[in-house]
């Protein structure tokens, strides 16, 4: 009985086709319904996605957000569809931008951190099936200090006389500093504040220059008619290795 009941059920489908084919052909209102049927009938699907850790230092391009998303189970087809990026999260310092083709562009030193970047596809042959999701980009922490020393002229050439150093610290990395000092025995700074920061964003630099007493140097008698010695300084701040930058100056 089953069997019969299967043999029936597939020939009633073959019939149902042959009439539906039948119908298409020979009457033009029919078609536009059945045409309209089937597209409001597909099913278009956005999956959220999740990238990284990518680099924020020097920038980064994820892979596309359309990758894993299908319209009537099937893998996108250009020109089938519409991409509408949300509203971008913001960060700190760099940004986040979803391009045309899904894939989201990481600037150069944007700042650490995890972001959830929202997104819509919408078929074109029937605006109103579209569907949601999110990109999640984690950009990875690189913190790095870099410290340039310069020596002014010397204020004369005899014992007593001074150079005065500049110093100028520069964040390097992606990631918000704290706790910025200088140390430089040579010129007596031991935890010392420069320009009065100590905290750093990417990208951000502070400038201090020490002079006369600490952040100057003095000549002893032995050196009058000598080459001015280098010097090495080391920067650091919370969290991160000390860098040790030295300076030969004539």
């Amino acid at each position: 009985v089953r069997a019969a009941r299967n043999n029936e059920a597939r020939e009633l489908g073959k019939l149902a086709d042959e009439l539906d084919a039948a119908l298409e052909g020979s009457s033009d209102m029919y078609r536009t319904a059945n045409d309209g049927f089937r597209e409001s009938s597909k099913v278009i699907d956005a999956v959220d996605d999740s990238f990284g850790p990518v680099d924020g230092l020097v920038g980064a391009t994820t892979p596309s957000v359309l990758d894993n998303d299908s319209l009537n189970a099937l893998p996108l087809v250009p020109g089938t569809f519409t991409l509408t990026p949300g509203t971008a999260p913001v960060a700190p310092s760099g940004s986040l931008a979803m391009a045309a083709d899904g894939t989201i562009v990481v600037a150069p030193l944007t700042e650490a951190g995890t972001y959830v970047y929202p997104y819509r596809i919408c078929e074109v042959l029937n605006s109103a099936n579209c569907s949601d999701a999110e990109a999640t980009v984690v950009v990875q922490a690189l913190a790095g200090l870099s410290l340039d020393k310069v020596a002014a002229a010397p204020s004369g050439n005899t014992a007593g006389s001074t150079v005065d150093y500049t110093f100028t610290v520069l964040n390097t990395g992606n990631v918000t500093l704290s706790g910025v000092d200088l140390d430089d025995a040579l010129v007596s700074l031991s935890n010392a504040t420069c320009g009065g920061i100590t905290t750093l964003a990417p990208g951000a630099t502070t400038t201090c220059t020490h002079a006369p007493g600490p952040g100057s140097w003095s000549r002893a008698t032995r050196s009058v008619s000598a080459r001015i010695r280098s010097t090495s300084s080391t920067i650091e701040s919370g969290g991160s290795a000390p860098r040790d930058c030295p300076r030969s100056i004539e």
